[in-house]
């Protein structure tokens, strides 16, 4: 049994529904079972439990072309859910609800089995596309992915990110605590130690990693795998990428350096995540002519028997006016030709739609602000100087400085905090 006090509790609940009287039960059995829980961490237990037991979400739906044979079904019972299985618990010690953990398990279900199935002999080539609200759990989707990839068979794992190296470490890091289950620096570094983290807490195998939060694929980063060819590895490769020139082709170099003598492929089954994939991915130019990261991204594609490339977005316009029927001399674009797959929100999930809608639950939370014109006109320039800010503006400012420290008296574990602030379209101006 886990030795974490809320996941004993949530073991306990089970599938009941959390009333006040079940919830006063479990809080009574905890100081039996863990002596040394004082009153503060039991009332943090039962503010977590409220938050996240309750909360209820609906499985996604899909469209898929019809030339991929549904496959997982067959294999399931036959493949040992390691990386999964740590990556559920990791959720669950981290306040994920047990019906949005059911949910997501569903929906990676369906996405893998859109995807090329790893233990066939004969090559394939999928592409699809993932859809979800704007930070409605997305990351946990293809993080949730790619443990159920790693665990099917596919060998090579490539996270795409954004373009600037701030996202990419920060994708980097949430990877380390989801998949890879260690602190990639230490990894580098050469600690011995190199001590379990996340989702690396709950199983004894660990993957590959030729990324750090520190830096992104450099070639000598191979050392990593200590001299042993990619086709003899046993378990996954991972590698968390910006959309780049210069690590993709690094990246291209270090594939053509392990090809057997005579092939212009690998027989690895590769698993291609493009996060954010309307941004930069996309051919922009005629398609006779692609776009330097399109035309990488297709490259990488290239080299592999069987390659999976999901895209995740929660803008998919781009990719799906990518034109299905032209080919060029790299092949066929990024078109999500196999499947399309639509992401739920969960019921806590406050959105766009919520607030910005007339008939949005949340729509009262709207407000006008009609000091600012003075500040900053309409029609303003560029090279406007900024002498004083709109009282609505400094009233926001300290509305969320208060909130900050009504959590911190709270002591809530630390969540992100962020306030946006969109007063222009000139950068010079906002910067001011």
């Amino acid at each position: 049994m886990s030795s974490d006090p809320f996941l004993i509790a949530v073991g306990i609940i089970g599938t009941r529904e959390l009333t006040d009287e079940l919830l006063n039960e479990v809080i009574g059995m905890l100081p039996k079972i863990t002596p040394d829980l004082d009153t503060e961490a039991l009332d943090k237990i039962r503010k977590q439990l409220e938050a996240t037991i309750g909360i209820s979400m609906v499985t996604g739906q899909g469209l898929h072309g019809g030339d991929q044979e549904p496959w997982l079904e067959e294999f399931k019972s036959s493949i040992k859910w390691n990386y999964w299985s740590a990556y559920s618990n990791e959720l669950k010690s981290s306040g994920f609800g047990r019906e949005v953990i059911r949910v997501l398990d569903e929906d990676t279900d369906n996405i893998l089995n859109e995807c090329g199935n790893p233990a066939t002999d004969f090559g394939w080539n999928v592409k699809g596309l993932v859809m979800g609200d704007v930070q409605s759990g997305k990351t946990a989707s293809y993080c949730g992915l790619i443990n159920k990839a790693a665990d099917s068979g596919y060998k090579f794992v490539v996270l795409l990110t954004g373009m600037i190296e701030e996202l990419r470490a920060q994708s980097q890091e949430r990877m380390d605590v989801g998949f890879v289950g260690r602190d990639s620096r230490t990894i580098f570094e050469g600690d011995r130690e190199n001590r379990a983290i996340g989702s690396g807490r709950f199983r004894t195998a660990f993957p590959n990693v030729l990324t750090s939060i520190d830096f992104d694929f450099l070639t000598a980063n191979k050392k990593v795998l200590g001299g042993i060819p990619l086709e003899n590895i046993k378990e996954p490769v991972l590698l968390v990428m910006k959309k780049n020139k210069s690590p993709l082709q690094n990246l291209k170099a270090f594939l053509d350096s392990q090809m057997p003598k005579g092939h212009h492929q690998l027989g690895l089954p590769l698993l291609l995540v493009d996060d954010e994939a309307d941004n930069a991915s996309v051919n922009a130019r005629k398609d006779e002519d692609p776009t330097t990261i399109n035309r990488l991204i297709r490259d990488l594609l290239k080299r592999f028997t069987k390659s999976t490339y999901v895209a995740y977005t929660a803008t998919p316009f781009a990719n799906v006016f990518i034109n299905p029927d032209e080919n060029d001399v790299l092949g066929e674009d990024l078109f999500p030709k196999n499947f399309v797959y639509s992401l739920n929100t969960p019921t806590n999930y406050i959105g766009a739609t919520g607030i910005f809608t007339e008939s949005g639950a949340h729509q009262y939370q709207l407000q006008d602000i009609n000091d600012a014109d003075p500040h900053f006109p309409y029609k303003h320039k560029k090279d406007l100087v900024v002498t004083s800010l709109p009282r609505s503006l400094e009233e926001a400012l300290e509305a969320f400085l208060i909130s900050c420290v009504i959590r911190d008296l709270r002591k809530e574990p630390l969540r992100h905090r962020s306030m946006l602030v969109n007063v222009t379209r000139f950068t010079d101006v906002q910067a001011k």
